[in-house]
Protein backbone atom coordinates (compact mmCIF):
# COMPACT_ATOMS: atom_id res chain seq x y z
CA UNK A 1 0.00 0.00 0.00
CA UNK A 2 2.76 2.67 1.01
CA UNK A 3 4.21 2.10 -2.87
CA UNK A 4 1.04 3.59 -4.06
CA UNK A 5 0.69 6.54 -1.62
CA UNK A 6 -3.10 6.36 -0.71
CA UNK A 7 -5.10 6.59 2.47
CA UNK A 8 -7.30 3.50 2.98
CA UNK A 9 -10.15 4.20 5.79
CA UNK A 10 -13.81 3.84 6.72
CA UNK A 11 -15.96 6.66 6.03
CA UNK A 12 -16.09 7.37 9.46
CA UNK A 13 -12.78 7.86 9.97
CA UNK A 14 -11.02 11.63 10.57
CA UNK A 15 -9.43 12.21 6.76
CA UNK A 16 -7.93 15.10 8.31
CA UNK A 17 -4.91 12.68 9.23
CA UNK A 18 -4.72 11.38 5.79
CA UNK A 19 -1.38 12.49 4.43
CA UNK A 20 -1.14 10.28 0.91
CA UNK A 21 -1.91 11.56 -2.37
CA UNK A 22 -5.17 9.65 -3.05
CA UNK A 23 -7.91 8.38 -0.55
CA UNK A 24 -9.91 5.48 -0.97
CA UNK A 25 -13.17 4.21 0.41
CA UNK A 26 -14.18 1.03 1.17
CA UNK A 27 -17.28 0.06 2.89
CA UNK A 28 -17.04 -2.86 5.90
CA UNK A 29 -20.02 -5.02 4.08
CA UNK A 30 -18.63 -4.70 0.75
CA UNK A 31 -16.23 -7.44 -1.09
CA UNK A 32 -13.70 -6.84 -4.15
CA UNK A 33 -12.94 -10.13 -6.09
CA UNK A 34 -10.70 -8.87 -8.05
CA UNK A 35 -7.14 -8.48 -6.27
CA UNK A 36 -5.73 -6.17 -8.42
CA UNK A 37 -8.30 -3.72 -7.52
CA UNK A 38 -6.69 -1.04 -5.56
CA UNK A 39 -3.69 -1.02 -8.70
CA UNK A 40 -6.41 -0.65 -11.16
CA UNK A 41 -8.21 2.32 -9.77
CA UNK A 42 -4.69 4.05 -8.58
CA UNK A 43 -3.57 3.43 -12.46
CA UNK A 44 -6.61 5.70 -13.65
CA UNK A 45 -5.69 8.44 -11.41
CA UNK A 46 -1.88 8.60 -12.51
CA UNK A 47 -2.79 8.20 -15.75
CA UNK A 48 -5.69 10.80 -15.79
CA UNK A 49 -5.10 14.05 -13.92
CA UNK A 50 -8.12 15.54 -14.79
CA UNK A 51 -9.84 12.78 -12.54
CA UNK A 52 -10.38 13.70 -9.43
CA UNK A 53 -12.96 10.75 -8.17
CA UNK A 54 -12.95 7.12 -9.54
CA UNK A 55 -15.60 4.46 -8.40
CA UNK A 56 -16.17 1.04 -9.59
CA UNK A 57 -18.98 -1.28 -10.76
CA UNK A 58 -21.41 -2.86 -8.05
CA UNK A 59 -22.41 -6.22 -9.86
CA UNK A 60 -24.70 -8.99 -8.31
CA UNK A 61 -22.09 -11.34 -6.94
CA UNK A 62 -22.48 -15.73 -7.83
CA UNK A 63 -23.27 -16.33 -4.24
CA UNK A 64 -25.90 -13.75 -3.84
CA UNK A 65 -29.22 -15.51 -2.76
CA UNK A 66 -32.62 -15.33 -4.90
CA UNK A 67 -33.81 -13.12 -2.78
CA UNK A 68 -30.77 -10.39 -2.94
CA UNK A 69 -30.83 -11.15 -6.62
CA UNK A 70 -34.25 -9.84 -7.38
CA UNK A 71 -33.89 -6.67 -5.22
CA UNK A 72 -30.26 -5.62 -7.03
CA UNK A 73 -31.86 -6.23 -10.29
CA UNK A 74 -35.29 -4.27 -9.29
CA UNK A 75 -34.52 -1.71 -7.23
CA UNK A 76 -32.95 1.26 -8.84
CA UNK A 77 -29.33 1.80 -7.69
CA UNK A 78 -28.51 -1.35 -6.06
CA UNK A 79 -26.67 -2.55 -9.14
CA UNK A 80 -24.84 -0.67 -11.55
CA UNK A 81 -24.66 -1.42 -15.41
CA UNK A 82 -20.76 -2.32 -15.89
CA UNK A 83 -19.27 -0.10 -18.14
CA UNK A 84 -16.27 -0.61 -20.67
CA UNK A 85 -14.19 2.36 -20.93
CA UNK A 86 -13.81 5.25 -18.28
CA UNK A 87 -17.32 6.90 -17.63
CA UNK A 88 -18.54 9.87 -16.47
CA UNK A 89 -21.18 8.94 -14.16
CA UNK A 90 -23.02 9.37 -10.73
CA UNK A 91 -22.62 5.76 -9.93
CA UNK A 92 -18.90 6.24 -8.38
CA UNK A 93 -19.46 5.76 -4.98
CA UNK A 94 -18.22 5.95 -1.02
CA UNK A 95 -19.10 2.05 -1.23
CA UNK A 96 -15.57 1.59 -3.70
CA UNK A 97 -13.94 5.09 -4.39
CA UNK A 98 -11.08 7.11 -4.65
CA UNK A 99 -10.03 10.08 -4.72
CA UNK A 100 -7.64 13.11 -4.83
CA UNK A 101 -6.60 13.58 -0.97
CA UNK A 102 -5.97 17.63 -1.89
CA UNK A 103 -9.56 18.16 -3.98
CA UNK A 104 -10.62 16.38 -0.98
CA UNK A 105 -9.41 18.79 1.35
CA UNK A 106 -9.77 21.84 -0.82
CA UNK A 107 -14.07 21.41 -1.15
CA UNK A 108 -14.28 20.84 2.51
CA UNK A 109 -13.96 16.81 2.54
CA UNK A 110 -17.60 15.17 4.10
CA UNK A 111 -20.29 17.22 4.68
CA UNK A 112 -20.98 15.88 8.28
CA UNK A 113 -24.63 17.85 8.65
CA UNK A 114 -26.14 15.35 6.17
CA UNK A 115 -27.04 12.03 7.37
CA UNK A 116 -28.20 10.96 3.67
CA UNK A 117 -26.96 11.87 0.05
CA UNK A 118 -23.19 12.33 1.24
CA UNK A 119 -22.02 10.46 -2.18
CA UNK A 120 -23.85 13.05 -4.79
CA UNK A 121 -22.84 15.82 -2.68
CA UNK A 122 -19.70 15.16 -2.83
CA UNK A 123 -19.32 14.55 -6.52
CA UNK A 124 -21.19 17.81 -7.43
CA UNK A 125 -18.37 19.37 -5.29
CA UNK A 126 -15.61 17.60 -7.12
CA UNK A 127 -16.78 18.92 -10.42
CA UNK A 128 -17.29 22.33 -9.16
CA UNK A 129 -13.35 22.04 -8.41
CA UNK A 130 -13.34 20.98 -12.16
CA UNK A 131 -12.35 17.22 -11.53
CA UNK A 132 -13.88 14.55 -13.51
CA UNK A 133 -16.04 11.68 -11.54
CA UNK A 134 -15.79 8.70 -13.82
CA UNK A 135 -16.30 4.58 -12.93
CA UNK A 136 -13.61 2.69 -13.97
CA UNK A 137 -14.37 -0.74 -16.29
CA UNK A 138 -12.84 -3.89 -14.63
CA UNK A 139 -13.30 -2.61 -11.46
CA UNK A 140 -15.77 -4.78 -9.30
CA UNK A 141 -17.20 -4.99 -5.96
CA UNK A 142 -20.12 -6.86 -4.69
CA UNK A 143 -22.45 -4.69 -2.25
CA UNK A 144 -24.92 -7.30 -0.94
CA UNK A 145 -28.83 -6.22 -0.29
CA UNK A 146 -30.30 -7.70 3.39
CA UNK A 147 -30.99 -11.53 3.28
CA UNK A 148 -34.64 -10.76 3.98
CA UNK A 149 -37.77 -8.49 3.25
CA UNK A 150 -37.97 -7.54 7.18
CA UNK A 151 -34.40 -6.60 7.12
CA UNK A 152 -34.27 -4.72 3.69
CA UNK A 153 -37.79 -2.81 5.32
CA UNK A 154 -36.28 -1.94 7.94
CA UNK A 155 -32.84 -0.37 6.25
CA UNK A 156 -35.71 1.56 4.10
CA UNK A 157 -37.24 2.72 7.04
CA UNK A 158 -33.83 4.02 8.92
CA UNK A 159 -32.85 5.46 5.29
CA UNK A 160 -36.07 7.24 4.75
CA UNK A 161 -35.88 8.93 8.10
CA UNK A 162 -32.60 10.32 7.56
CA UNK A 163 -33.29 11.25 4.06
CA UNK A 164 -36.46 13.21 5.00
CA UNK A 165 -33.93 14.87 7.43
CA UNK A 166 -31.88 15.96 4.90
CA UNK A 167 -34.78 17.16 3.23
CA UNK A 168 -36.02 18.91 5.71
CA UNK A 169 -33.39 20.85 6.98
CA UNK A 170 -31.19 21.39 4.30
CA UNK A 171 -32.74 20.86 0.76
CA UNK A 172 -29.49 22.98 -0.68
CA UNK A 173 -28.03 20.13 -0.20
CA UNK A 174 -30.22 17.43 -1.38
CA UNK A 175 -29.38 15.89 -5.17
CA UNK A 176 -31.24 13.42 -6.60
CA UNK A 177 -28.86 10.47 -8.10
CA UNK A 178 -29.56 8.61 -11.74
CA UNK A 179 -30.18 5.18 -11.96
CA UNK A 180 -27.77 5.16 -14.62
CA UNK A 181 -24.55 6.32 -15.44
CA UNK A 182 -24.31 10.30 -16.91
CA UNK A 183 -25.70 12.56 -18.27
CA UNK A 184 -26.00 13.87 -15.24
CA UNK A 185 -29.43 15.02 -13.61
CA UNK A 186 -29.66 18.84 -12.32
CA UNK A 187 -30.81 18.99 -8.58
CA UNK A 188 -34.38 17.93 -7.97
CA UNK A 189 -36.65 20.94 -7.94
CA UNK A 190 -38.06 22.35 -4.36
CA UNK A 191 -41.31 21.01 -5.44
CA UNK A 192 -40.45 17.99 -6.05
CA UNK A 193 -37.94 16.91 -3.18
CA UNK A 194 -41.02 17.98 -1.23
CA UNK A 195 -43.14 14.98 -2.95
CA UNK A 196 -40.99 12.94 -3.53
CA UNK A 197 -38.20 11.54 -0.43
CA UNK A 198 -35.23 9.62 -1.72
CA UNK A 199 -34.54 6.09 0.48
CA UNK A 200 -30.95 6.10 -1.04
CA UNK A 201 -28.16 8.25 -1.42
Amino acid sequence: MASYNFFLAPESYSFALARGKYLLTIDDDISLPDPETFRKLVAVMQAHPDIGMAGGNNLIPADASPFQRRVMREIPRWSSEPVSEITESDRAEHGCLIMRAAVFKAVGGENELIPRGLDPYLREAFREAGKRVVVVPGVIYHHLPPESLRTLLQQFLRNGRQAAFANRHYPQWVIETPSSHGPFRARASASAKSISISARS
